[in-house]
């Protein structure tokens, strides 16, 4: 994804401020009203054919177990891969890379299998990416006047990308694409369609979301409708093992059945989780026996996961899917200790008499270490290793000393050791909790640099 605007290499430093800061901004401002805008008038005009009375809408179907048991309710989280189905802007949020198998026995025998991807990338934000195959049971096959003329199969397959990225402070823009192929009987009928995503996000904890749906080709002369969805999520910490996730949303799809959706998911020291959902159908959808509802488990071993879901669709049947994702760790440093941080150091050689044995003073080193507001400047002079080893052993022979390991981190970081640095930096905020200024200098990097966590 470009830039919304280049950066200035030639101009003077007043016009580089201006429209490599408050520029940019103020465009992003502007992106984000208008796709408030088409969000608005895409729906208040849209004289199509719903989602729900297209052939096969593969994007109808879901992605992975976790969402079917969360009654699909997940525009307002959009914390995983899936998002690339319910809302593209939470691929900008993605931690790490992830990648889940899905399998779905679907109704009347048929089945669906979907291969999902999800990728952070870095200032670029998070992609996603999905291959999906629905095979349907044999259908029967009858002429206009009711005559069977034997059985046939019906079959789709999908290709999703999309792509999400934090435009400013906690708001999240993304765009996803979808192309199908559906074979009928001896037919083929392709569709192109896309959705438009944002997302706020205060914290990891709330989080809410609106999405845009049905921005399509035409199909057999039908165009999808175009559905809005919103919702919100908050994830409460009961005790620093058990947690708690709800979750709001609802749809609506001109000229066919709109619906609210709820779920609730609760987790058990980050490995076992609970999930059910609900889906209320805001008008009659012909269906009898039990609908709406669903619930599903998961377990999570390491970077491995295994989900399940359970969803009845009254007298149609009833769907269960199953999900393995594996997330793959993130990227680590060779050295065993790994952080990360940049700031200008001041260091001060001076003699200091030893304290105990007798004899001519011994050298001591003392850094004074004050982190400033801006990066280390290019050209910046870095400690030799020589000096860089003091600090080392210094650490080493005072484990508890939390003026050592400062003045180590602040030496790393002025070496270009920024991975070493955050680590020592922690450490010395561990032995000096009251270090007020450390402990919000490194609260203030993280925020600014979330691929360093």
């Amino acid at each position: 994804m470009k830039r919304l605007l280049p950066r200035s290499h030639g101009a003077t430093e007043v016009l580089r401020i201006f429209f490599g800061f408050f520029v940019p901004d103020f465009w992003k401002l502007c992106l984000c009203v208008s796709v408030v805008g088409i969000f608005v008038s895409g729906v208040g005009g849209a004289q199509t054919l719903a989602a729900a009375q297209l052939s096969t809408p593969l994007g109808a179907l879901g992605a992975s177990a976790r969402a079917d048991a969360l009654g699909d309710a997940l525009v307002g989280l959009a914390d995983d891969p899936s998002a690339l189905f319910f809302n593209s802007a939470g691929l900008g949020t993605l931690r790490n890379n992830q990648l889940s198998i899905n399998h779905n026995s679907y109704l009347g025998g048929a089945f669906e299998e979907t291969l999902l991807f999800g990728m952070p990338a870095g200032s670029k934000g998070g992609w996603g990416a999905a291959i999906q195959y629905v095979g349907w049971s044999d259908l029967d096959k009858r002429d206009a006047f009711g005559v069977p003329l034997g059985t046939f199969s019906d079959s789709e397959v999908g290709l999703s990308f999309g792509w999400g990225e934090k435009i400013f402070d906690h708001f999240f823009l993304g765009l996803a694409l979808h192309g199908s192929q559906e074979k009928i009987v001896d037919s083929l009928y392709s569709q192109l369609s896309g959705d438009l995503g944002l997302l706020f996000s205060p914290s990891r904890d709330l989080k809410a979301g609106l999405a845009l749906t049905g921005l399509s080709t035409d199909l057999q002369g039908f165009t999808q409708a175009l559905d809005i969805h919103a919702g919100l999520s908050a994830n409460l910490h009961l005790t620093p093992g058990a947690s708690l996730l709800w979750i709001l949303g609802g749809y609506w799809e001109p000229n066919g059945v709109s619906k609210l959706r709820c779920g609730l998911e609760g987790g058990l020291e980050g490995r076992y989780f609970l999930r059910v959902g609900y889906q209320a159908a805001l008008s009659d959808n012909q269906i009898g026996g039990l609908t709406g509802l669903s619930a599903g488990a998961g377990l999570k071993i390491e970077a491995l996961s295994l989900d399940y879901a359970f969803v009845p669709v009254g007298d149609l049947g009833t769907s269960h899917r199953i999900s393995l994702g594996y997330e793959f760790p993130e990227p680590t440093p060779v050295a065993p200790q790994v952080i990360t941080v940049v700031a200008p150091v001041t260091v001060v050689a001076t003699p200091v008499p030893a304290a105990v044995s007798p004899g001519p003073p011994k050298p001591k080193v003392e850094v004074h270490f004050e982190i400033p507001n801006n990066p280390v400047p290019a050209g910046t002079q870095v400690p030799s290793a020589a000096l860089l080893r003091s600090y080392e052993i210094a650490a080493q022979q005072n484990p508890n000393d939390a003026r050592a390991w400062r003045n180590l981190g602040a030496a790393y970081f002025k070496a270009g050791k920024t991975a070493l640095a955050l680590q020592s930096l922690d450490q010395a905020l561990r032995l000096d909790p009251n270090d007020v200024p450390l402990k919000k200098w490194l609260d203030d990097y993280r925020a600014k640099h979330p691929e360093k966590n």
